[in-house]
C-alpha cells in the first residue's frame, strides 16, 4: 500500500518536557485515527525519519538590489515506495517582504518514476497552493520533481539537455552531474513567465550522491532562496508561528 502521509513524528517528538512530549504522542495518534479514517493512504510514523528544512530568504533585482531574509520555511520528504516509485513531499510558506499579512503557501506531496528521458507524476496525495496562479502551480510542480530526483541521484544524462517532466521538457545545464562532487545545477521551464532554477549541490552521506546547499527559483526580477539549516532550528523559530504551524508542520489549512 502506498503510503503518502508524512511521517510526522520527527517533528512532533522533538520537544521540551516529558509532559509536553506525552501531549504531542497523544495528538498524534489522534492525527493518526483521524487519517486512518478518512483515506485510503495509512500513515507509518516513525521517530527515524529524517526531514529535511529550508529557510527561504528572497531578492530583488531590479534597478536597486533589495535583500530580504528569514521569510519563511519548507521542508521535505524523500522516500523510496518501490525499486521504480518514489515520492517527494514538500510543505513551504513564505510571507511577502512588504505587504502585512500576506503569505503564498504551498503543500505537494506526489509519487513518480524515472525513465530514460525524465520522470512521470503516477499518483499525487496532496497539490494545494495560496496565492500562485494556476501556470505558476504546474511550474513549481516540475520544478519539485527535478528536485526530487537531483535529490536522489536518480536524474538521468541527457545528452541534449532536456529533462521531460511530465509533458514539459525543462532545460538543464550540465547535462548530467558527477557525484561526490560540489557543482551548481541550472534549469529552465516555459511557461507564461518562465521560471529559472538553481541548485547548488554537494556530496551526500548516507549513500545518497548528493545534498542541497541551497536551490533558488526565480521568475523575472524576484528570486526566492531555500537554504539548508538544521531542522531543530527551523522548528524553534517557526513551528508555533501561524501560518507556518498548520502550512508546514501541521495537517495543512484545509
Amino acid at each position: 500500500m502506498l503510503t503518502l502521509f508524512p511521517k510526522l513524528s520527527h517533528f512532533l517528538t522533538m520537544t521540551d518536557s516529558p509532559s509536553r512530549r506525552r501531549g504531542t504522542l497523544i495528538a498524534t495518534a489522534v492525527i493518526v485515527l483521524t487519517v486512518l479514517l478518512a483515506g485510503p493512504f495509512a500513515p507509518v510514523l516513525s521517530a527515524s525519519d529524517v526531514w529535511e528544512a529550508y529557510e527561504i530568504n528572497a531578492q530583488y533585482r531590479g534597478g536597486v538590489k533589495q535583500g530580504f531574509q528569514e521569510l519563511g520555511c519548507a521542508v521535505a520528504w524523500y522516500n523510496d515506495l518501490s525499486p521504480t516509485e518514489h515520492q517527494i513531499m514538500l510543505h513551504a510558506c513564505v510571507k511577502h517582504p512588504k505587504e502585512k499579512n500576506q503569505y503564498y503557501s504551498f503543500r505537494l506531496n506526489m509519487a513518480y518514476t524515472v525513465n530514460k528521458a525524465g520522470c512521470i507524476i503516477t499518483r499525487q496525495s496532496e497539490a494545494w497552493f495560496e496565492k500562485f496562479e494556476p501556470d505558476h502551480q504546474e511550474q513549481i510542480k516540475d520544478m519539485v520533481m527535478l528536485m526530487a530526483m537531483t535529490h536522489e541521484g536518480l536524474l538521468p544524462a541527457s545528452g541534449n539537455g532536456i529533462i521531460r517532466v511530465g509533458q514539459t521538457d525543462l532545460k538543464i545545464n550540465p547535462a548530467s552531474l558527477t557525484p561526490g562532487k560540489k557543482q551548481e545545477l541550472e534549469v529552465f521551464r516555459p511557461g507564461k513567465t518562465p521560471l529559472e532554477g538553481k541548485f547548488f549541490l554537494k556530496p551526500g552521506t548516507g549513500g545518497k550522491p548528493f545534498a542541497f546547499e541551497k536551490f533558488r527559483f526565480k521568475r523575472e526580477k524576484i528570486s526566492i532562496s531555500f537554504v539548508t539549516v538544521p531542522v531543530l532550528d527551523i522548528q524553534k523559530k517557526y513551528q508555533s508561528m501561524a501560518p507556518f504551524k498548520d502550512v508546514v508542520f501541521g495537517q495543512g489549512t484545509k
